[in-house]
């Protein structure tokens, strides 16, 4: 099967601190922020081809065609306006008309936000239908309710009404569409757009206006979402995919030493559980454990299997440093906003869990 994806993306990124457009900042894990957006849909029975619709000044500014050569979307055509537009509706409408024939409307068309990253279950029997995927607030965690686009669902799954930044139901959508015949979407985007030129046009009423006149749009319930809107948003992100350089003995196991009778060889350590417990907490939002310890490396083997047995999984144990104060030395930026580290020193063989009370 053959599908279109169509991604906006010629804002200001206005809620970010300056730099590179919000889409091409780089998540912890390596990709760009556009990568994740992309990463929504799975390829493995689909073919997508991506159209991604920004301006030539930041092409020029950013050097946004070789950037995307070197990501991971494949089938993509940057498709390059010549002014900046008022509205996602206007960008993706002069977008998609620029390039004329070479997009086919034949294919089933989905658009998406280039801000956040949406994970659904998407069979083939939902591309015979136009649709919008949304979650229900009493389900998840989000920030900016109030900025969020509504639905309103009816008993048979059908969205019958999408109000913008206006909170009628517990349903908001995540800023992705499909639809069975795309031609729908431009002729009332171009129709809305000259009855309504001094406000902003988002999709929401575009297809609010379609179901006013009888389209029908199935609601589909997003498995997972994740929102990277804004710096604050963005920041969190970066925050929960923190990097933990964390000592050994006397901060996950009772300390011990080299030499005496109770020493690293016995391999019998206690550990601390509420300690590992914590550490626990943050892998499971994605953040990365290392461990560091002035034991040999003959026991790193030793270390990760009796904190895997612990219930926690660690990425790397650096073992031969000094019995010393250690230090963290890193770079900050726009992108990786100060402090981009820290320390914490406790007291041997105690809790962590007040260190990190607003974390957990």
């Amino acid at each position: 099967m053959e599908i279109n994806l169509i991604i906006p993306a010629a804002g200001k990124s206005s809620r970010f601190n300056a730099g590179k457009p919000k889409w091409l900042r780089t998540h912890p894990d390596g990709k760009l922020m556009i990568e994740h957006a992309v990463d929504a849909f799975d390829s493995k029975n689909i073919k997508i081809n991506t159209f991604i619709i920004t301006t030539s000044d930041l092409n020029n500014e950013h050097n946004i065609s070789d950037i995307l050569n070197h990501t991971s979307i494949e089938n993509f055509k940057l498709i390059l306006l010549d002014k900046k537009t008022k509205s996602a509706v206007e960008t993706i409408y002069s977008g998609i008309k620029s390039i004329g024939k070479n997009f086919n409307y034949d294919n089933f068309t989905i658009l998406k936000d280039s801000d956040n990253y949406v994970k659904s279950e998407l069979e083939n029997k939902h591309f015979k239908s136009n649709f919008t995927i949304g979650c229900d607030l009493n389900e998840i965690n989000t920030s900016r309710v109030s900025n969020k686009s509504f639905l309103i669902i009816n008993e048979f799954n059908l969205v019958t009404d999408f109000i913008e930044k206006k909170i009628v139901s517990d349903k908001i959508s995540v800023g992705t569409h499909g639809f069975t015949d795309f031609s729908l979407y431009m002729n009332e985007a171009k129709k809305l757009s000259e009855k309504i030129e001094d406000k902003e046009l988002f999709n929401s009423h575009i297809i609010a206006s379609l179901i006013y006149k009888g389209k029908k749009f199935n609601f589909i319930k997003a498995k997972f979402y994740i929102d990277f809107g804004t710096q604050k948003e963005w920041n969190n992100i970066f925050r929960n995919h923190s990097t933990y350089f964390v000592d050994f003995d006397g901060t996950l196991v009772k300390n011990k030493g080299k030499y005496g009778s109770n020493n690293w060889s016995n391999l019998n350590d206690d550990p601390l559980t509420e300690n590992i417990n914590v550490l626990k907490s943050f892998t499971e939002k994605g953040a990365t454990i290392i461990i560091t310890t002035s034991r040999s490396a003959k026991y790193s083997n030793y270390i990760k299997d009796f904190l895997k047995n612990n219930g926690l999984n660690v990425n790397h144990v650096l073992c031969d440093l000094n019995h010393s104060p250690r230090v963290i030395i890193n770079d900050f930026a726009n992108t990786n906003p100060f402090p981009s580290c820290s320390a914490i020193s406790f007291p041997r063989n105690s809790s962590l869990a007040s260190y990190f009370q607003y974390d957990f």
